[in-house]
């Protein structure tokens, strides 16, 4: 450190531009049990370089240091990330987290947060995180713990404006997310729909989804979209409903052909039914379960002939009927 001062009267110590690769738990129980167990899911598998100015107490909360943090690798909840840098401020009861920028997923990905440990059950959060161009397989490896199938770049942002530790139903914000060139058919509820999908557009049960965007909101833990919309080369999902952070679920999924897919002719008479396969989905993300809404029975084969549909071959008519003699009068 370029300076270090003890204030024995005024109960603190000052630190001027120090260096630091000391294991950041060891920091946090140094501030107090309650940091340490707040900020114990956040973990550095090696010490990062942090430097630091500011002051911190002998006793109590009364602080105020600023740790300017480089390091990885880090992880968090499910995360693992190949590095991040940011600045952290505390100052007494509360720890702030600004400039955050990570790597990790082939991508990239920065935000904020603050944390407030005054409440007496739990600490109050609020953060704010924006992720570009992540790899969809090896994250949703981590997020799920094995092999997958999974395709396709993700990028989006995610608000929370409160929340506490300890509730996860206390989660309130919003957010939004992009998928492009994308396979995601092994995820439980798109895989359960693949097949009824493809018996309606061949092709789209196992189609790449070029583009997927979507926004959704956060209220009390429970997401809620009416936005979310996929597209493949010959139709489009639109998915509207909710998904708890219990994990259960109450979705609508609709598939409707694209303009390119129909072609010029059938486009414009069948362009009113838009809606050509729609599925209520429940359960929970893991054990979904799928029902259909409606489905017209024209549509059900739509590449059989009239004539099929209807119960008569192509080129032929009804047989007479059978003439049967009357029964006698009794």
């Amino acid at each position: 450190a370029a300076g270090i001062a003890v204030d024995f009267p005024a109960e603190r110590v000052y630190i001027t531009n120090a260096h630091s690769t000391t294991e950041p738990m060891v920091i946090a129980t140094c501030i107090g049990p309650k940091t340490a167990k707040a900020l114990e899911p956040y973990r550095f598998l090696k010490p990062p370089t942090v430097s630091v100015n500011g002051f911190a107490p002998l006793k109590g909360n009364d602080a105020d240091l600023r740790f300017e943090v480089d390091g990885g690798p880090f992880e968090w909840w499910k995360f693992n990330l190949a590095h991040i840098a940011g600045l952290v401020h505390w100052q007494g009861d509360q720890l702030t987290l600004t400039n955050v920028s990570f790597q990790g997923y082939d991508g990239a990905a920065a935000g904020f947060a603050r944390f407030d440990f005054r409440t007496d059950h739990g600490t109050d959060f609020q953060f704010v995180l924006g992720v570009k161009d992540a790899d969809l397989r090896p994250l949703m490896l981590d997020m799920i713990g094995r092999t997958n199938h999974l395709e396709g770049r993700v990028s989006g942002e995610l608000i929370v404006t409160n929340a506490n530790t300890e509730n996860k139903f206390s989660w309130n914000g919003d957010g939004r997310v992009e998928l492009r060139d994308g396979l995601i058919w092994a995820v439980p509820i798109f895989g359960a729909l693949s097949k009824p999908l493809d018996s309606v557009f061949p092709g789209l049960g196992n189609a790449r989804i070029t583009e997927g965007i979507g926004q959704f909101v956060i209220t009390n833990g429970v997401m809620h979209t009416d936005t979310l919309e996929m597209r493949t080369q010959i139709a489009r999902l639109v998915c509207n409903g909710m998904v708890d952070f219990d994990a259960r679920v109450n979705l609508t999924v609709t598939a409707a052909p694209r303009r390119s897919a129909l072609g010029d002719i059938l486009n414009i008479p069948l362009w009113p039914l838009r809606e050509l396969l729609k599925y209520q989905v429940g359960g929970t993300l893991n054990e979904p379960k799928i029902s259909p809404v409606y489905i017209p029975k024209l549509l059900l084969h739509p590449f059989q002939t009239f004539e099929g549909i209807f119960g008569n071959e192509a080129g032929k008519t009804n047989p007479p009927p059978v003439y049967k003699e009357p029964p006698a009068n009794p």
